[in-house]
């Protein structure tokens, strides 16, 4: 019984209690009549210190639960180690790489109003950004959440992939496209302020948004509309798409999983057998917490798109160091998935005969004491 259905249990059994010595002449009808109607008064005045019984009686209950995450994590760990080191070493290079090559071009970025490779500096933070947000819900169990970042990650570096093969005006339209989306956001969200309870933006603010969206009109030589409207020019297509970008990049082949990706992010069914975490059990049952299981796909997909960003950063401005750096990231993200998989089938193995044995043992041992008594 949980600490919740211990209170009101209690409470009710109080009330009982009560109704029976107040009310000893009643019949049983009657005493359930003024039984109920003790227990709404008392339930009433329950229910406003509920949230108060919750709280203090929760910190035992946490402190458990804490240390049972903590377990599963150290054991997920142990399972994946050399996958988990293996994507921090390729984060850490493309970091670390990154971040020089961005310094060493800043000033001629600059001069040149390189606008494509401004572009790509910012995204490629970001893409490290979700990079390390799918190794932080992998190493807490939660493969299908990393899944879900992964269709991020992919876009980023579909995204980068595009910009880095078009040309300035593109890149130029794509950096703009923000303020545009930025007002819009802005006018909607003062449509809605007073229901969502949101501070709406002043009228003062509202102008200078659109002030700055007219300086960038003039600049790029029309408003920028929603999702990927800056690459209409670069597509020759009115209301281009995701797809479309992958198509242009050569990246349509990622479509079938980025539509798997897709089904952890929206609310349509799915069944609780179809999760990735889900992926190694034997009976159904609905996963609410952490897995082990399914880690093989989150890694190798999130190392490739990553070494696609790279690839488009990296060979803007190409130096020594950049090319070796893209090479490496090439190669170890290549490995990854394949030490991803190996660990997945060796890890499962070593269990399936551990418990196979455990199993004998237990049936011997039994046999032995039937014997005995």
């Amino acid at each position: 019984m949980g600490f919740i259905e211990k209170d009101v249990f209690e409470t009710i059994e109080r009330e009982l209690e009560r109704a029976l010595q107040e009310h000893p002449e009643l019949t049983s009808d009657e005493l359930e009549a003024a039984t109920e109607r003790a227990l709404q008064s008392s339930l009433d005045a329950l229910f406003e210190v509920i949230p108060g019984v919750i709280e203090s009686s929760a910190a035992k209950a946490l402190k458990t639960s804490r240390k049972l995450q903590l377990g599963f994590e150290q054991r997920c760990y142990r399972r994946w180690r050399k996958a988990f080191e293996l994507f921090e070493i390729i984060r850490g290079v493309a970091a670390e790489i990154g971040e020089k090559h961005a310094q060493e071009h800043f000033r001629a970025v600059e001069e040149e109003r390189d606008y494509i490779f401004f572009a790509l500096s910012h995204l490629h933070p970001r893409m490290l950004l979700v990079a390390s947000e799918i190794d932080a819900l992998l190493r807490t169990g939660f493969p299908d959440g990393a899944l879900a970042r992964w269709r991020t990650l992919h876009e980023i570096a579909v995204v980068a992939l595009f910009i880095a093969q078009s040309d300035q005006d593109t890149a130029k339209r794509y950096l703009a496209s923000f303020q545009f989306n930025a007002h819009r956001d802005a006018n909607q969200l003062n449509e809605y302020a007073q229901r969502a309870n949101l501070s709406p933006f002043s009228a003062e603010e509202i102008e200078a948004m659109g002030i700055v969206c007219q300086a960038f009109e003039k600049e790029v030589g029309r408003a920028i509309g929603r999702e990927y409207d800056w690459a209409k020019e670069a597509l020759k297509k009115d209301r281009p798409t995701l797809f479309d970008l992958e198509k242009a990049t050569g990246q349509d082949h990622w479509r079938p999983r980025y539509r798997w990706a897709c089904q952890h992010v929206h609310a349509g069914h799915r069944p609780s057998d179809k999760l990735l975490g889900m992926s190694e059990a034997k009976n159904p049952v609905n996963l609410i917490g952490s897995s082990n299981s399914g880690f093989v796909d989150p890694f190798s997909m999130s190392a490739c798109s990553i070494s696609d960003c790279c690839r488009a950063f990296f060979e803007r401005r190409a130096t020594i160091d950049s090319v070796v750096a893209l090479k490496s990231i090439q190669v170890l993200s290549e490995r990854l998935g394949h030490i991803a998989l190996q660990l997945e089938t060796d890890t499962l193995e070593s269990y399936q005969k551990r418990t196979t044995f455990k199993g004998i043992a237990t049936r011997s041992l039994n046999w032995l004491r039937k014997l005995v008594s």
